[in-house]
């Protein structure tokens, strides 16, 4: 067929209309839906949501880098894939999750109403929302799908509104950091991103300065909680949704149980016996701790340690079905065989992991008595506070799974004594999102304040060849699992000239500076959510000492007059009251006295001896951290310094669920 000029022509404008429609969708397209804005509030969680002025290239957006491609004026836009990784069955729950800032309602029945989808750096560089993969929901507020992963890729999880994609609505829980950017909202604040490291794989954006924290797929995990990097949690769905029993769900073993009978190998009889684990209100269930006395731990508190559990010979039980443990059966009186040892065809004890988090049955006194009554806590909605002041080692057990709060305050430093300087406060270190599991137990220890030195000088004392006084001695650690306060560094004496590094220094002795503050240099969250401050200097002119440093600011120098003051501590309400901890101590005084200051810092910091006198610092308050004072003297002997007050572990759990949400 021949074709005329004006046709071709016309072909060629229709097709040149039609490029530039298409380029010009390509760039409605490219704009981001989604642009891994929100803000990470409680570890993982992003809980913000983006503009779609967001501008192309900042952080992890790569628009258009390997999907688009423009060549011969064709726009060819091409499909997005799935991973190159194996397929992999995953899990998404939102029981657990902080849901507090979501932009739609959480409070209500899910099901039917919450979508949600999985993204990958292999379906999409930029993480775009219609590029994600949907999950199927299994339960109010769960959801699973299968995907493909590699070990190492990075990924993350959206909730959005059916009916409803808008910017607005479709929220990643990929986490990003900028104080006052508009992509990362005013509200993100490193405070809140307490153990986002985990699971996370970090990107700064050099333009921007936002920091990007994705998933990570480590090849084993497959269960996640949307927001968060726990991935365990005891609720079986947000608040609104309908509430799911906590009974363990009865499955078929798939392998024979290690137990067999009651002779085997076990925690001792104090913990084998007769248990009403079928809830009938007779003990007829004989269970076990299975596994050597050499598991360590009390084993009615727990449910598994290495491999040791707990493991139920079921009454009612059917041989025929082995590992099967018909929770719903009542005690048989036909069946004679609830102690039988034949093996996997006729032993019905359940297998490992059945009785998942939780082993709450009492011990009975024998079979068939009246079952123990079980006590069963609900989670509170106000969090529970656990305070630890007194000096020593303990165990605690979170009563419930969710965010804690957690103050760590070290023991406070001793004071110099004769003319010394002030003790250091003890470091605090405070995080407001701690993640903890109920019936875990987290390792707990109070550290002592640091005993004041000696004024008084003689033979063989310390390095000076039998003529000097004392420095203050350090304060003692105190910790929380993985988080440590350092104590306060001890005052620098008479003889011994500078403050002595420590969570807060201690203050320098008159003419030589105060100790270093070691608290922020800590690794981890001890250094991130650490405080503590340099110990002041004395002065050169006089004997006037500096103030050992407080959680909250710099120990005070002395002057030709002024003895220096300690530094104030780090302010909290943990406990429900506003309560200052690790004040730094008073420095003290030479003649000539100095008139004024050698106050202790707020937070416990012991006061000065009384300048112009041999006179001894004040101890600092214990349960505080705070540093003692230094001690005064006029002449060649002189005053102690004050003993640093012990240091204090408090915990406020938690934030419930339906608070975190």
């Amino acid at each position: 067929m021949m074709t005329s000029k004006s046709d071709t022509m016309e072909s060629t404008t229709l097709l040149n209309k039609k490029t530039n429609e298409e380029s010009s969708s390509l760039k409605k397209y490219l704009t981001p839906k989604y642009a891994i804005a929100a803000t990470a509030t409680i570890a993982l969680g992003a809980l913000g949501v983006a503009s779609q002025s967001s501008s192309f290239g900042r952080g992890q957006l790569k628009l258009g880098s390997s999907n688009t491609n423009t060549s011969n004026n064709k726009v060819v836009v091409r499909q997005s894939r799935l991973g190159a990784g194996s397929p992999q069955t995953i899990s998404l729950h939102t029981g657990c999750s902080p849901l507090n800032k979501l932009p739609f309602d959480t409070s209500s029945d899910w099901t039917g109403k919450i979508g949600a989808k999985v993204v990958s750096k292999s379906m999409q560089s930029d993480f775009r929302f219609e590029n994600a993969q949907n999950l199927q929901e299994t339960s109010c507020g769960n959801y699973e799908g299968t995907v493909d992963l590699e070990v190492g890729e990075e990924f993350g999880f959206y909730l959005y509104p059916l009916g409803d994609e808008s910017d607005e609505s479709t929220v990643l829980d990929n986490g990003c950091l900028h104080e006052g950017d508009g992509r990362c909202p005013a509200f993100s604040s490193p405070s809140a991103l307490a153990g986002i490291e985990q699971c996370t794989s970090k990107y700064s954006d050099p333009g921007s300065g936002d920091v990007f924290y994705n998933r990570v797929f480590d090849g084993e995990t497959l269960a996640y909680n949307w927001g968060t990097c726990e991935t365990t949690c005891a609720n079986s769905g947000p608040p609104g949704c309908p509430q799911i029993s906590t009974e363990p769900e009865v499955l078929d073993a798939q392998t024979c149980p290690i137990s067999s009978g009651t002779g085997d190998a076990g925690y001792t009889d104090n913990y084998r016996g007769w248990y009403d684990a079928s809830g009938c209100g007779i003990c007829q269930d004989y269970c076990r701790w299975v596994g050597n006395s050499g598991s360590g731990g009390d084993p009615s508190v727990r449910t598994s340690s290495g491999d040791s559990f707990w493991s139920c010979r079921k009454a009612g039980g059917k041989a025929s079905n082995p590992g099967t443990n018909q929770k719903d059966f009542c005690p048989d009186p036909s069946n004679t065989n609830i102690r039988n040892v034949g093996g996997c065809g006729s032993d019905n004890y359940s297998a490992r992991g059945y009785y998942g988090d939780t082993f709450t049955h009492k011990k009975c006194s024998g079979q068939g008595v009246q079952a123990n009554p079980i006590t069963t806590t609900t989670p509170s909605s106000e969090p529970e506070l656990m305070k630890f002041e007194s000096v020593g080692t303990y165990a605690y057990t979170a009563p419930q799974t969710g965010m804690a709060k957690i103050l760590v305050v070290g023991g406070g430093g001793g004071g110099g004594g004769r003319s010394g300087a002030g003790g250091g406060g003890g470091g605090v270190v405070y995080v407001e999102s701690y993640p903890v599991v109920a019936g875990q137990t987290y390792e707990v220890q109070v550290g002592s304040g640091g005993a004041g030195g000696s004024g008084i000088t003689g033979s063989g004392k310390n390095t000076k060849g039998g003529s000097d006084d004392d420095p203050g001695k350090a304060g003692s650690n105190s910790v929380f699992q993985d988080l440590i306060a350092l104590g306060g560094g001890g005052g620098g004496s008479s003889w011994h000239e500078g403050g002595y590094p420590g969570g807060s220094g201690g203050g320098g002795k008159y003419g030589h500076v105060g100790g270093a503050a070691l608290q922020s240099a800590q690794s981890g969250l001890s250094g991130e959510y650490g405080h503590g401050f340099a110990g002041g200097s004395g002065t050169s002119g006089s004997w006037n000492a500096g103030g050992g440093g407080g959680a909250g600011s710099v120990g005070v120098s002395g002057t030709s007059s002024v003895c220096g003051n300690g530094g104030d501590g780090f302010t909290s309400d943990i406990t429900g009251e506003t309560v200052t901890y690790g004040g730094g101590g008073g420095g003290g005084s030479h003649n000539p006295a100095c008139s004024s200051g050698g106050e202790g810092g707020a937070g416990g910091g012991g006061k000065n001896g009384m300048p112009g006198a041999k006179d001894s610092g004040e101890n600092g308050i214990d349960g505080l951290g705070g540093g003692g004072g230094g001690g005064s003297t006029t002449s060649h002997h002189g005053g102690n310094g004050g003993t640093g007050g012990s240091g204090v572990v408090a915990i406020s759990c938690c934030t419930p669920a339906a608070a975190l949400r």
